[in-house]
């Protein structure tokens, strides 16, 4: 699906002479190999209306090495049969960063995109609302999209459903040899703003902090919960599928009914008061790992090993 319009591309990487599937949108959504059940309730609810947004191209990137039989078998099962599953060469655990690389390495290598929207296999994402949004955006340089943290110390975009400009990724691809890594990828994106900006290129963030409810999903703000939920939001974390099929079930009948504002990106300092600035030794200390270069350092963070599988805050909240 979703093949709209394609043509030979010209480039001086291995992919040169392939034909690239033209799309605005590349969405990749990260998920474990065992969670069929997020997969499940995103194909039954909001993904239901990818057929109407040809521009847009989607699929669930999860790990392909480490896997049981069991496991594999099933995976490729599920592949057969729903067409939307990628393979990434990692295997679980705390990868977050190698994740987003390895997305951007496959998007790059197929598909010609204006856009890539990574999220996490928990977010109820407004897909006409930001179809409709998206043109509005592709003017942006270097653009980071999603919800920002603004502390003193510190400020990043979350990276539970993020966007970046085609050029952003661009650049981050084309570097990646040099880069630094951190095992979560939101501070790796602030290792790589800052090494952008040593180089003089400047991001464009865009906070999105009213439009994407990230804090404790809904359960925080249910005078959201109503039919008109994707008129005023973009998408919704924490959707676990119980979730996710409530706020389908408010939106699905309204869904190509409703129109959208607009909303202009604002200078950094309308979002964060503070010095723009990322600083990973700012982060409480599960989270604060020194980062190291991207490739050839094995066992630089061999200590999360332990952490086969994130499991994320689903059973914590019902």
């Amino acid at each position: 699906t979703n093949h709209k319009g394609e043509r030979a591309e010209n480039s001086n990487s291995s992919a040169d002479f392939i034909k690239k599937i033209k799309v605005t949108v590349f969405i990749g959504i990260i998920t474990a190999p065992k969670r069929i059940d997020r997969r499940t309730a995103i194909r039954e609810t909001w993904l239901t209306t990818l057929d109407h947004y040809p521009e847009i191209w989607m699929g669930f990137f999860t790990d392909g090495l480490g896997l049981s039989k069991d496991e594999t078998f099933d995976l490729q099962q599920e592949r057969a049969k729903y067409g939307d599953v990628e393979f990434l060469p990692l295997k679980g655990g705390v990868r977050f960063t190698y994740r987003l690389l390895w997305m951007m390495f496959l998007a790059l290598e197929k598909y010609d995109f204006k856009f890539i929207l990574k999220a996490d296999d928990d977010y109820f994402v407004c897909l006409e609302h930001l179809n409709f949004d998206i043109r509005s955006r592709l003017q942006e340089k270097f653009l980071v999209w999603g919800w920002l943290h603004c502390e003193r110390g510190s400020q990043w975009t979350d990276e539970g459903l993020i966007i970046f400009g085609r050029d952003f990724v661009d650049e981050i691809v084309k570097r990646n040899q040099t880069l630094q890594c951190h095992p979560f990828g939101d501070q790796a994106i602030g290792l790589w703003i800052n090494a952008l900006a040593r180089d003089g290129l400047e991001v464009t963030f865009f906070a999105d902090n009213k439009r994407l409810v990230h804090i404790n999903s809904l359960d925080s703000e249910p005078y959201v919960k109503n039919s008109d939920l994707c008129t005023r939001l973009l998408g919704i974390h924490q959707a676990y599928p119980a979730r996710m099929r409530e706020y389908w079930s408010l939106v699905k009948t309204n869904w190509f009914h409703v129109s959208f504002a607009e909303v202009p990106r604002e200078p950094f300092k309308s979002y964060c008061p503070y010095p723009r600035k990322f600083e990973w030794r700012y982060f409480a200390s599960s989270w604060r790992h020194e980062p190291s270069p991207c490739w050839g350092s094995k066992d630089v963070w061999s200590y999360l090993e332990k952490f086969k599988y994130f499991s994320g805050r689903q059973g914590s909240r019902k």
